[in-house]
């Protein structure tokens, strides 16, 4: 009798943490698709504003600021990163909108025209003045039950200024 409550204890203790564990990889596995989904949408935004941009009329290392043309006219597009509270946010006009939560790190890069002789994929810093292209790199991360367990990491290619006067 003894040898059968301890046998089936340790049954139902394995059965269990079994059971939690998977909990937890379902949980993680639910939450992902939500992070690929915010990280892409705000991948498409970004590239199209930088496409759309004239000029970067500044930047620092948490705001960057662009002069797009959109169909109401010529308007400054702001993207600002704010550490404390984890999230980007791009502001057009008088309308904000949240891109990105739960941000560990994010970067915006500005390069020069690359030079006729330069070789393959090699861009030279710029500044607000002078920047033909514009790249950016984030990372972003979800807690679960304390544990951060989903991740995602986009590092987007130099863009273009295509209406760079």
């Amino acid at each position: 009798m003894l040898l059968n409550v301890t046998l089936g204890s340790l049954l139902v203790v394995g059965t269990g943490s079994l059971g939690l564990s998977g909990m937890h990889k379902f949980a993680s596995m639910a939450s992902y698709p939500n992070l690929n989904t915010q990280t892409q949408n705000a991948g498409n935004v970004i590239a199209q504003d930088v496409r759309r941009a004239s000029s970067v009329e500044s930047a620092t290392e948490d705001q960057l600021v662009l002069k797009v043309s959109l169909a109401e006219g010529i308007t400054m597009v702001t993207y600002t990163y704010n550490a404390a509270s984890h999230t980007l946010t791009r502001t057009a006009g008088q309308t904000a909108q949240t891109l990105l939560k739960d941000v560990d790190c994010f970067a915006f890069s500005l390069f020069q025209k690359p030079a006729a002789n330069a070789p393959f994929d090699t861009f030279a810093p710029a500044t607000a003045q002078n920047a033909r292209m514009v790249g950016c790199h984030w990372s972003c991360s979800r807690k679960l039950a304390g544990a951060k367990l989903d991740s995602e990491t986009v590092q987007m290619a130099p863009m273009v200024l295509r209406h760079r006067c």
